[in-house]
């Protein structure tokens, strides 16, 4: 009878399922009313409308947006209202239901994980969920940061000394450590590398710091979304620029033996560069420059001297590709990526309150498994290792028996 019973719950969730494929509303509200742990059926039923809403928005069929939109939203509110009624009835057992895990539909996750993982603002944003992440940062050591300061001297609790609060502190205590040698290193007199033993110190500790930050941060995803635009258009009016300044150029690559800033990629990639910033360069496009004395037309010299430039070759095209390239660049380009800053700015300043209960989840979450900066590259290195040695020594155990 029991068997049956667990069997039929399998059920409810594959019929829920069915309704929501098959946008039955009426069908999926009874079947998740039946469904064992509707809280998080309910995050998860409302995160599969949501990604069917997306899909369907990006093949412009806006009815079908809407009707998936205004589902996804329903079984957000009816998650919203069990979290409600249990915070309300036993908030201590209410945060433990949203931080346990627990299987639907053969993902297991918990439901705080689930609903911040597909944006669900207001449910990471509830007070149970707020007052969750404020034992975890914490610990359980303290509810406020002066209690927690306090716990940090009373050395039997050594809960407060492992907290993600913790480690967050040190990070940025290593940070201010990172700045001042930063600041020291830009005060010494700063020569040539040509050996190891030629890196100083407080340039030593920079390039650790510069690589370690590199593997645990991520640059902003706003600004990459049209660098890599603007890098295409660079790359292009750098080339046009090159191939009608200098034409019939044989040393596009970097000869063998030329040094770094002899290479040909950067004459190539500055000019349209710091044209992106209102360095026009008209008279070096012109080849008015060239009687400055630091160029010729003697292919010879200054194949042999790099420290002599080729001069240029005007030509009409090179005027017609730079008023296209600022057009583009300067008048689009930049203006596009200023509206959709903007554009976030109003969003972030209009939902700030909601946005930073949002964003909080993850900084928890972060710096709950994160090590400090520069110490995570050596703590991954013995991790990783740790994790092999475990794995060998299982595999040899299994081989014995």
């Amino acid at each position: 009878m029991l068997s049956f019973l667990f069997q039929l719950e399998g059920t409810y969730h594959d019929l829920l399922a069915w309704a929501i494929f098959a946008q039955k509303e009426d069908l999926a509200s009874i079947f998740w009313s039946k469904c064992e742990n509707p809280l998080l059926t309910a995050i998860m039923a409302s995160s599969i409308l949501n990604t069917m809403a997306e899909r369907v928005n990006t093949a412009k069929d806006l009815n079908l947006y809407n009707d998936l939109l205004k589902h996804s939203r329903l079984f957000e509110k009816r998650a919203l209202y069990l979290m409600n009624s249990l915070y309300e009835e036993n908030n201590k057992g209410c945060m433990s239901l949203v931080n346990t895990e627990d299987k639907v539909w053969g993902i297991r996750v918990a439901p705080v994980e689930c609903a911040f993982d597909n944006g669900m603002i207001d449910v990471v944003g509830h007070p149970c969920v707020q007052r969750l992440l404020n034992r975890v940062w914490y610990k359980d050591s303290a509810s406020i940061w002066r209690d927690w300061i306090k716990s940090l001297f009373c050395f039997r609790d050594h809960a407060a000394w492992t907290s993600p609060a913790m480690m967050f502190l040190i990070h940025y205590l290593l940070m201010l450590g990172i700045l001042i040698a930063y600041s020291a290193f830009l005060l010494s007199d700063v020569k040539g590398i040509k050996t190891f033993g030629d890196i100083g110190v407080y340039e030593l500790l920079l390039y650790l710091w510069i690589t370690a930050d590199a593997i645990e941060e991520i640059f902003l995803k706003e600004l990459l979304q049209f660098s890599w635009i603007v890098f295409v258009f660079i790359v292009c009016a750098g080339v046009m620029y090159h191939s009608n300044m200098y034409p019939n150029h044989n040393d596009m690559w970097p000869k063998k033996g030329a040094e770094i800033e002899h290479w040909r990629i950067w004459k190539i990639l500055s000019l349209p560069y710091w044209q992106l910033y209102g360095e026009l360069s008209l008279d070096v496009l012109k080849g008015e420059t060239n009687s400055n004395g630091t160029c010729t037309f003697n292919e010879s010299e200054w194949e042999k001297n790099t420290d002599i430039e080729r001069c240029v070759e005007y030509d009409w095209a090179i005027m017609v590709v730079a008023a296209m390239y600022m057009v583009i660049s300067n008048l689009l380009l930049f203006n596009l990526i200023i509206a959709l800053f903007s554009y976030r700015f109003e969003e972030v300043q209009n939902n700030s309150d909601r946005l930073w209960k949002y964003w909080r989840f993850e900084i928890i979450r972060d710096y709950s498994t994160r090590y400090p900066v520069p110490f995570n590259v050596f703590l991954h290195m013995f991790i990783c290792i740790c994790k092999s040695c475990s794995k060998y020594i299982v595999l040899r155990l299994i081989e014995d028996y």
